[in-house]
């Protein structure tokens, strides 16, 4: 029988709190991990259809994206698991991650609020551009 969306979130939880998150992370130098979305933040009755995760590694670790999301599978196993690589994010979806989220993993204090005022600057410094992007759709 599938995993459902539901079952993948619990999951995920269940590895946050056990510490085998925290390990993986750990092993692999990763130093956040948000939940974030539709299935960490339901809203207006919309159905999650899967569970986005976004990870960062650590400055100047070796980076292995598909090894994450191997291991992140290993221990979350289900079909609905969305991983994006915050190293590598636009500002619109880096915000997204990083200020509506649940941080599952920090491997310091500081990672979260160093990556969110970069995240605000970079989302802030290209406002503009989208802007005139949207305006030039609507044309």
């Amino acid at each position: 029988m599938p995993i459902t969306v539901d079952e993948q979130v619990k999951r995920l939880r269940e590895v946050t709190g056990s510490g085998q998150l925290a390990d993986v992370c750990h092993r692999l130098r990763i130093e956040i991990v948000t939940h974030f979305g539709s299935s960490a933040r339901p809203t207006g009755g919309l159905t999650a259809r899967d569970v986005d995760v976004a990870i960062g590694f650590e400055h100047g670790a070796a980076r292995d994206f598909l090894a994450a999301v191997n291991a992140l599978m290993d221990v979350v196993p289900g079909d609905h698991l969305d991983v994006m690589d915050l190293d590598r994010a636009g500002p619109v979806a880096a915000k997204a991650a990083l200020f509506d989220s649940d941080i599952l993993f920090e491997a310091a204090q500081s990672v979260t609020t160093e990556r969110q005022i970069r995240a605000f600057m970079a989302y802030e410094d290209t406002r503009r551009l989208r802007e005139l992007q949207l305006e030039m759709l609507r044309r």
